[in-house]
Order: C-alpha cells, then sequence, then structure tokens
C-alpha cells in the first residue's frame, strides 16, 4: 500500500513503519504496549470488508478512539468510551444520496455525519475529529456542512474538521 502510494503520489521515498500483526480480537483486546502508552483494537462494522478494527490508545495523558472505516456501531462505542478524543471517518450521506442509485453502495460501510453526531453525544466525547471525509470537501462551505451534519445529530463538543497533517494535542 505505501509503495503505491508513493508512486501515484511521485514521492521518492515512504515511511518505514513497523508492522505488529495480531490475531483478529473477539472483544476490545490489548494489542500493543510500550511504557505508559497501550494501543488496543476492536473490530468494527465495514462488511464486506473483513475482518476491520478501529483503535484505543490509552495514554497517560488522555485516551484517543480512531474509528477505521465503519458504519456508526456498538463497537465503535465500546472502543470509544471514555475517550478524550474520538477520530471517525465521516460520510455525509445527504450527498451520498443524490448519486445515482447504482453508485450508493458506499453508504453500506461508512459512518453518516448525522448518526456520529448522535454517537458521539451519547458518549460524552469532549473533541470528534472527522478524517477520511466523503464526498471529500471542495471548499469552505462543504467543510462547514460536515459540522452542521454533526451538530443536527446533536453533539455539542469541539469539532474539528480534519485536513491531511493536522494535529491534536491532549491537555
Amino acid at each position: 500500500d505505501l509503495d503505491v502510494r508513493r508512486k501515484h503520489t511521485g514521492r521518492s521515498s515512504i515511511p518505514e513503519p513497523t508492522v505488529q500483526p495480531f490475531p483478529v480480537p473477539q472483544s476490545v483486546t490489548e494489542v500493543w504496549r510500550f511504557g505508559a502508552v497501550t494501543v488496543l483494537a476492536g473490530q468494527v462494522r465495514h462488511q464486506p470488508v473483513y475482518p476491520a478494527v478501529g483503535y484505543r490508545i490509552e495514554t497517560p495523558d488522555g485516551i484517543i478512539a480512531i474509528s477505521g472505516d465503519t458504519l456508526v456501531c456498538d463497537e465503535v462505542g465500546e472502543l470509544a468510551d471514555g475517550a478524550d478524543v474520538l477520530v471517525y471517518e465521516a460520510m455525509r450521506f445527504s450527498v451520498i444520496d443524490q448519486l445515482p442509485p447504482e453508485r450508493r453502495f458506499i453508504r453500506d460501510y461508512h459512518a453518516d455525519t448525522l448518526a456520529i453526531g448522535k454517537q458521539a453525544a451519547e458518549l460524552g466525547i469532549p473533541v470528534l475529529v472527522l478524517t477520511h471525509l466523503i464526498p471529500p470537501p471542495q471548499n469552505a462551505d462543504d467543510r462547514e456542512a460536515f459540522l452542521s451534519d454533526v451538530r443536527q445529530g446533536g453533539f455539542t463538543g469541539e469539532v474539528i474538521v480534519a485536513q491531511d497533517l493536522d494535529s491534536v494535542s491532549l491537555g
């Protein structure tokens, strides 16, 4: 994947990650620990892709949950329970509904912004970061629409409609 992306973007180098494979967890399970940082993984719903996982990163400074590609589901809620920051992939179903019927299938395995707002509000998440934005925003109004949808879902905390290389600090 990294090599394909390097070629596609014309970059001469790629990151050299250390891959830590782990068995598909049946429930939220610790998959890596380094000092005071613990990474947990749990299955999420991204059918027909199976398995798919989300992550929970616990640090002395706070807890971050990352949905991965998924529908809004109880499994993400389990990963995000008590988190300080929830990073969620986000799709505006209202826009996708305007596509021809044969292209709406992507709704079957991505998270709707309204449902994200509802779930994040129910969980009491302080900071919600929207990422993997579908459709990709073309301007400030498009970005604002993601925020508006999450608010319509009931979320009143801080929302960041992320762009590549954005960062969020805990504390």
